[in-house]
């Protein structure tokens, strides 16, 4: 498809194949571009209490609240995969959402840990005595700023890598 006119979808529906106690599985469907992914969700429910509908559970018991609560939070959670992938203009398909959200893929990078290596690429160089102690020194001080700015500013430690856009993008908007 066009970019642009790119189509994004989640479904949450039973799997009657997957029950047990005679309970159907919750499963997740996402679909891009007609294309299909599923994720088996943790929970299973009577099929007599599902609203293929509203795709949720009926009733107002506590253990329908917290399947119904847990079910958007699995939501939004996808969603805000979605919105990374969108915002750093990578590709996105079905099977690329699946592996973000479930965790797979290769791990990334983090803010700290490319400090970290760099850091030890430069103390390399002043042990063969190419750069000063004092401009690691500097280095090692600059990291430090960086780690207390993010966690004064935005409550993290770290920051992956493919997601620094978005916090800079935040930062810059302060301004």
């Amino acid at each position: 498809m066009a970019k642009g006119h790119q189509t994004f979808a989640i479904l949450f529906h039973l799997n009657k194949q997957r029950s047990k106690n005679e309970k159907p599985a919750i499963y997740m469907r996402i679909t891009v571009d007609c294309k299909r992914q599923e994720i088996a969700t943790p929970h299973h429910v009577e099929a007599l209490l599902w609203d293929p509908k509203a795709q949720c559970v009926k009733g107002k018991t506590e253990a329908a609240k917290t399947v119904n609560q847990q079910l958007t939070i699995m939501k939004a959670d996808l969603y805000r995969h979605y919105s990374i992938f969108l915002s750093l203009g990578n590709p996105i398909t079905a099977e690329l959402l699946k592996n973000a959200y479930v965790g797979l893929g290769e791990k990334q990078k983090t803010l700290c840990e490319l400090f970290d290596i760099h850091n030890l690429r430069f103390e390399e160089k002043v042990i063969a005595g190419n750069k000063s102690p004092a401009s690691l020194k500097r280095i090692k001080i600059t990291k430090d700023k960086v780690k207390a700015f993010m966690h004064h500013n935005y409550h993290l430690s770290d920051k992956q890598l493919c997601e620094l856009n978005l916090l800079l993008f935040q930062i810059l908007s302060i301004f």
